[in-house]
């Protein structure tokens, strides 16, 4: 059976909706960095499990949830609505493509979202559920036609001899018409309340003018919030991080994350929040095979309460 079946006509989510709508304006505030919200990803196999998760994290002090749905395995994609109504701490979603998952560490279940249009048809759903929002890569809509091209990251500001170099900077799309889709899918996601994180997670190393260059495009887009984890080899490639993210905080007017992603990253992830991040990004605990540069909870709570008693 399909797993985009209709919701019935007797389902009520107007209590997971009306959280929903409670808990949507209060997390983001561009103008107080340091009301910053510890946003808990869920990479849980099964509802029961990923309900269990969000609530031991909530007691640890997570105060929203990024919901990895093409992980879960289901049989109507309404069994995901007892997930909203489970938890009273806010909870959006994240659809990721299959290549994507093995960073999760364990054996998802394959996904059921083939196409572009399908993942983001189950972003709206889990709004129908109460979903306060969605995290969409920036390439959302352009895989359906191939490689990201360097042409046109080029053509859209990126040096052609940086790019010549190391290549595309990969999970973000300057097609005309994939970033058409974008803002109609944008569009839908803000009519049913919902907010949007543009997000990436490049292919390689970025600087700080190519940092500026995807936040104003996701701003541009209709986004709510960038979030770029930038895939890095160096020392160097960590310290040009810092330096994006006090450009970021005095040029873009949305929220924004940074983080570096690779090994030995957890020191400058915990100093680019201080920095002026909107998030920290957190996980409830270590899984075999996981991504372990991630800090947990109990790592960043003394940070969290520090900026907040500051």
């Amino acid at each position: 059976m399909s797993s985009l079946s209709t919701i019935s006509g007797k389902a009520d989510f107007s209590e997971a909706i009306a959280r929903r709508d409670r808990f949507t304006k209060p997390l983001f505030d561009a103008a107080n960095p340091f009301a910053a919200k510890l946003v808990c990803d869920i990479t849980d196999n099964t509802v029961e499990s990923a309900i269990a998760t969000m609530r031991r994290a909530a007691f640890k002090g997570a105060d929203v949830f990024n919901l990895n749905v093409s992980l879960i395995g289901y049989e109507k994609l309404e069994e995901l609505s007892r997930i909203f109504d489970g938890v009273k701490m806010p909870v959006f979603t994240a659809v990721r493509r299959a290549s994507f998952l093995p960073v999760y560490g364990g054996t998802p279940f394959p996904p059921r979202q083939q196409t572009e249009a399908e993942r983001v048809d189950v972003h709206l759903r889990c709004l129908d559920f109460g979903s306060v929002g969605v995290d969409m890569e920036l390439d959302t809509f352009h895989t359906d036609k191939g490689s990201v091209s360097l042409a046109n990251e080029i053509a859209a500001g990126v040096d052609q001899e940086r790019a010549s170099v190391l290549g595309p900077i990969g999970d973000v799309s300057f097609d005309d018409d994939a970033i058409g889709q974008q803002k109609e899918a944008i569009r839908q996601i803000k009519s049913r309340g919902g907010f949007v994180i543009m997000s990436t997670h490049t292919a390689r190393p970025i600087n700080t003018s190519e940092v500026l260059l995807i936040a104003r495009s996701a701003a541009e887009r209709g986004a709510d919030y960038v979030k770029m984890v930038v895939r890095t080899r160096s020392q160097e490639d960590q310290d040009e991080l810092v330096r994006a993210s006090l450009a970021l905080r005095k040029e873009i007017s949305i929220p924004f994350i940074l983080m570096p992603m690779g090994r030995h990253t957890v020191a400058t992830r915990l100093t680019l929040f201080t920095l002026g991040a909107g998030w920290a990004i957190t996980q409830a605990e270590f899984v075999p095979g996981g991504f372990h540069q991630q800090p947990l909870i109990e790592t960043w709570l003394p940070i969290i309460r520090a900026l907040r008693a500051s």
